[in-house]
């Protein structure tokens, strides 16, 4: 009954309307919900097959070091610092660095280099002046790497280019493979549909592609507000002094109002999970489908960052009395996302949101697995230990030990009033 009850509260709240509206929404607006149209094709000889990225050096060194070059003749440099596009112009400081970074990949001069870039500079201006706008002049030579440079010191220079510029470049040592494409072979191609047909029995592919597509907003960052309008409904009623005094302990409230909130956020999206696999389902009528393959990616994938989300928004709530857990979930959610936009195939240990954005690419998945479960262990751990931790703030304000926002105002006042007399 109280599980119902909580269930109820959640479900029959604005909050929640909004947060079914978002979760229709994304995958609608990102053609997740139909995949009718796209089946994987087993691979014909003779056609095209795509482009991978590779660890080349003999291709990636020199496309990179004109890359850098022709950012420094004009003093612009693309960077995505916390995963949004900015240029960066360098100060005079260091734009000498700059020139030192790339003349110990050159035969060119630092001087020389900053010759080139002022030279390069006032025709930009002469330019602008005729024509009332500024227009970049192609780069009509192209520097080339000293003959003795190995490439780790390649990748240390480009990591020292990377520090002045911000952080966030083409130049962060992740990103340098995207200096070198090369065209996927047929065998390369078939091994990569085998591996779609035996392995993910095509249907995981979908559902991780769904799932990435939710894990990104709806699902890590929305549940927090459920979690806190959850929390602070009876306060805002004036019923927790009759909260307070029910005979179900500590444990058992915060237990069921946690898997209430869950269970609200989870079962609409396995759900669409499941309405978006299925729309694939008659394009492989001959083949061994894994049917549960959206349930396997919404417990092993969404469900530890969904428990993360909705334990801050709890322990946060309960801890001050406010709603101070959204701004901590938001932040978080902010520069985790951003710090992943790169991060298309695989995952950081403490990613929030892992990602796998790929329909096929299974070798991919099964290269990354172990860092993956890795790391959603970790978060669910986490998870679990802040709702521990809510349990307990819980059971003290029921004793009346902890009093929110107001016990930890008072505290720092206290703190204030010793510095003072010390002071004094």
């Amino acid at each position: 009954m109280l599980f119902l009850s909580e269930v109820k509260k959640v479900v029959f709240s604005a909050v929640f309307v909004v947060f079914m509206a978002a979760l229709i929404i994304m995958p609608v607006s990102q053609d997740a919900m139909n995949f009718s149209r796209v089946k994987l094709e087993e691979p014909v000889p003779g056609q095209t097959y795509g482009q991978k990225y590779e660890e080349n050096p003999e291709m990636i060194m020199p496309a990179a070091l004109n890359s850098l070059y022709s950012e420094f003749l004009y003093n612009n440099y693309v960077a995505y610092p916390i995963g949004y596009y900015k240029i960066v112009k360098l100060n005079e400081a260091k734009r000498e660095q700059m020139a030192k970074i790339i003349s110990s990949l050159t035969d060119i001069s630092p001087e020389e280099l900053l010759k080139r870039a002022e030279e390069k500079k006032s025709v930009e201006e002469t330019v602008s002046e005729e024509a009332d706008f500024a227009v970049h002049t192609p780069i009509l030579e192209a520097v080339s790497l000293k003959a003795d440079i190995t490439y780790g010191a390649f990748v240390e220079a480009m990591q020292k280019a990377d520090k002045l510029i911000g952080g966030g470049s083409s130049y962060e040592e992740k990103s340098l493979t995207r200096f070198c494409q090369a065209p996927v072979t047929y065998e390369e191609a078939m091994e990569q549909y085998r591996l779609t047909r035996e392995e993910d029995r095509f249907t995981a592919g979908y559902a991780r592609l769904f799932a990435d597509y939710m894990i990104v907003g709806v699902m890590t960052l929305l549940p927090v507000f459920l979690a806190v309008a959850l929390c602070l409904k009876d306060k805002r009623a004036r019923m927790e002094e009759l909260v307070f005094v029910r005979r179900a302990g500590a444990g058992r409230i915060v237990a069921v109002r946690y898997l209430a909130v869950v269970a609200a956020v989870m079962i609409p999206e396995l759900i669409l999970a499941y309405i978006s696999n299925a729309s694939a389902w008659g394009l492989y009528p001959e083949e061994a489908l894994d049917y549960l393959a959206p349930l396997k990616y919404a417990v092993i994938w969404i469900l530890p960052s969904v428990m993360t989300s909705v334990s801050v928004g709890m322990f946060f709530t309960e801890l001050t009395g406010t709603s101070i857990a959204i701004a901590i979930q938001g932040l978080w959610w902010f520069f985790d996302s951003n710090q992943g936009i790169w991060e298309r195939d695989g995952c950081a240990l403490f990613r929030l949101i892992p990602r796998h954005n790929s329909l096929e690419n299974t070798q991919g998945w099964i290269d990354h697995l172990d860092k993956f479960t890795a790391n959603r262990i970790l978060f669910t751990v986490m998870a679990l230990l802040l709702l521990a931790g809510t349990v307990w703030i819980y059971s003290q304000r029921r004793r009346g030990k902890i009093n929110g926002m107001q016990k930890i105002t008072r505290n720092f006042r206290k703190l204030g009033n010793r510095k003072s007399k010390s002071q004094a």
